[in-house]
């Protein structure tokens, strides 16, 4: 809610934290027949009913909104949200990730696995404790 430029930091999906550094923003993406890859890079969206605007390295992009989909000259895109837990139980899981990133500054508490040990989709890896919350 915008009220005389001034703009509620909680209302801005945008990474930004209470005494932290914004959270990155980290792009899975996948194109039919490809593996799946991550990017992230200093990035920022302005998104509106029928207009996205990406900012990515230096370079904006401007494009048309019809819903789920994205065009721009000529060429159009479906884009849907990945959902983890969706994928997991589908049995759509992408492996390879060599990060874990919380969703708020906190301290970890309690690590379940080991190194070299295989874990699975959806299973718990570790404790976090923040905000005198434990987040599994």
């Amino acid at each position: 809610p915008d009220a005389g430029g001034w703009t509620d930091p909680f209302s801005v999906p945008s990474g930004w934290r209470t005494g932290g550094t914004p959270a990155p923003l980290v792009f899975p993406l996948r194109v039919s027949g490809a593996d799946p890859v991550t990017y992230g890079a200093p990035a920022s969206a302005t998104v509106t009913a029928d207009r996205v605007t990406v900012e990515l390295d230096g370079t904006v992009g401007h494009f048309h909104r019809s819903g789920d989909w994205l065009g721009r000259d000529g060429d159009t895109w479906h884009v849907q949200d990945h959902d983890p837990v969706e994928a997991s139980l589908s049995g759509a899981g992408r492996g390879g990730a060599d990060t874990l990133a919380a969703p708020m500054p906190g301290t970890v508490t309690v690590v379940k696995v080991a190194v070299g040990d295989e874990v699975e989709a959806g299973q718990s890896l570790l404790v976090v404790e923040a905000m005198k919350m434990e987040h599994v």
